[in-house]
Order: structure tokens, then C-alpha cells, then sequence
């Protein structure tokens, strides 16, 4: 009597802990399906704000490359409406915006969209060899020119202390992002030599002007800042021709300071002065 007592208490015992495991799996089983839940809508949030709104929003632009310019100028200047989402964002079109912008380098931008929401731009700013005056728009405004002779201007233009301005080069046949006349090629180059080298020369001039010969070609009349006296030169400009007139000009101003032209082509110098002109071998007196 008592062995089966015994037994129904151990049968009723295991009951209760099978239905106290089934319950208790019950509730773990809940609580799984919950926390899979929780983490299915926890990654498409995830998916949604860092992968597809992105996708659907405005494009955000990065240059690289801009030393002079603002990235917001030129943004602006290429009339690219950003508001577009990124997936419609037209790469090919941007490009040709930007390559319509004569400050920068046609051939140095590169776009390139980047997963979900970017567009990295590459680009390089056309460096000015010279800086010269432009009639735009009935305004005379300052253009600067690079080593090709692409004319160009805009807000990150360098200082005339950096670059010489030079004058005379009929710029009113061309216009913002054309080149000006192969002519003045050879002078682009003389420039950018020097400027390489030693552009110190042309910290010492105010302006050097282009003057067209009736016979074809040209001459240079260079304008010292710190003297009245203009040098007339052929077109051949170096640091040598450079040099020997600040030279002559220091000779000058020693023994005549009333000249107001020196002329230095023909491989000889000769002076003016007001009302009358020097023989070429005064200047070495």
C-alpha cells in the first residue's frame, strides 16, 4: 500500500514538472518569436534610414581638388538641380555642367556616384599664367589666361603680384573658356618660364603691354612699378632682358631722372626724354 502511494506522489510530481517545462517552453518560444521580431523590424529601420531613404534623398556632393574656388560656386555656376534623389542623380550631365566651366580643367574631372547618397567629384582649377582685361558685358573686368591660353575668370583669382598682367591681346575676339591667338602661344611659354624660375622679375613691373607692328608680330612696353620710365622691348621676353632693365633703369634714374622712355630692341639702348630723343650711346655716359 504505501509502494503505491509512493508512486502516484513521483507520478504526480512529474506531471507537474512536464507541465511546468512545456509551460516554461511555451514562454521561451514567445519571447523568441518577440526578439526575432524586434531584430527583423530593427533591420529593415536600419536598412530603410542607412541603404534606401539615402537612395531617395539629395545627392551629396564632395569635391576634391579646389584650392581658389568655393564648392558652393561652382555648384551653383553648373545649374545642376540637387534636389533630384541620388538614384536619378544624372552623372554624365554633371560632368558636361562642370566641363563648361572655364576656371576649371575640363580634362581633370572625374565623377563618380558612391553608394547610397554621394557623388565624389575630382577636379583641378586651371592655373593662371597671366592675368589681362576683358570688355564682358560693357565692364572692364579682370580675366586671367593659363598656359594654354584659355581665357578664363572667377571669385578665387590670383593677385597681380603672383602673375604679370599683360595688355594689348585683342581679347575682345574671344570670349570666357576659348583660347586666345596661337600668336601670343611663345609669350605664354616665355611667362611660365619665368614664373617658374624666378617670378620675382615681375613683382618689379605694373603691367606689360602688347603692341601690334604694322609689319606683322609685336613688341613688349613693360611698366616699372617704382618708376615713371617705360622699357620697350622686342617680343623676345627672358629673365636676361628682365634683368639688364632694371639694370639700365637703375643707370637711368642715376644720371637723368626726367627720361620717360627707354628703348631696348634692335640689340641697342636708347632713351627719351620730354621733347627730345637720345642717341644710343648716351645710356653710356
Amino acid at each position: 500500500m504505501s509502494d503505491g502511494f509512493v508512486y502516484t506522489e513521483y507520478g504526480r510530481y512529474f506531471e507537474q514538472e512536464e507541465k511546468k517545462q512545456k509551460a516554461a517552453d511555451k514562454k521561451f518560444k514567445v519571447l523568441k518569436i518577440l526578439v526575432l521580431a524586434l531584430s527583423a523590424f530593427l533591420i529593415v529601420n536600419v536598412v530603410l534610414y542607412a541603404v534606401v531613404f539615402p537612395c531617395f534623398s539629395p545627392a551629396h556632393v564632395v569635391f576634391s581638388g579646389l584650392e581658389k574656388l568655393e564648392a558652393n560656386d561652382v555648384l551653383k555656376q553648373s545649374g545642376m538641380d540637387l534636389a533630384v534623389p541620388w538614384m536619378s542623380f544624372d552623372k554624365k550631365e554633371f560632368e558636361a555642367r562642370l566641363a563648361s566651366n572655364p576656371a576649371l580643367d575640363s580634362e581633370s574631372i572625374k565623377v563618380e556616384k558612391k553608394f547610397p547618397d554621394q557623388v565624389l567629384v575630382q577636379v583641378s582649377e586651371r592655373i593662371p599664367v597671366i592675368v589681362s582685361l576683358m570688355n564682358i558685358d560693357g565692364r572692364t573686368r579682370t580675366v586671367q589666361i593659363d598656359k594654354n591660353g584659355v581665357v578664363f575668370s572667377s571669385a578665387g583669382a590670383y593677385g597681380l603680384g603672383q602673375v604679370p598682367l599683360i595688355t594689348g591681346l585683342e581679347l575682345e575676339r574671344v570670349s570666357e573658356g576659348f583660347h586666345i591667338s596661337s600668336e601670343y602661344k611663345a609669350l605664354l611659354d616665355r611667362v611660365a618660364t619665368i614664373s617658374a624660375s624666378n617670378p620675382v622679375y615681375f613683382s618689379a613691373l605694373s603691367e606689360i603691354h602688347v603692341q601690334p607692328l604694322a609689319s606683322g608680330g609685336y613688341e613688349l612696353i613693360m611698366y616699372p612699378i617704382h618708376s615713371r620710365v617705360r622699357v620697350i622691348t622686342d617680343h623676345s621676353l627672358s629673365e636676361e632682358t628682365l634683368r639688364y632693365m632694371l639694370v639700365v633703369l637703375d643707370i637711368v634714374d642715376s644720371f637723368d631722372p626726367d627720361v620717360t622712355e627707354i628703348d631696348m630692341r634692335y640689340g641697342s639702348i636708347s632713351y627719351k626724354k620730354a621733347g627730345r630723343n637720345s642717341n644710343p650711346e648716351d645710356i653710356r655716359e
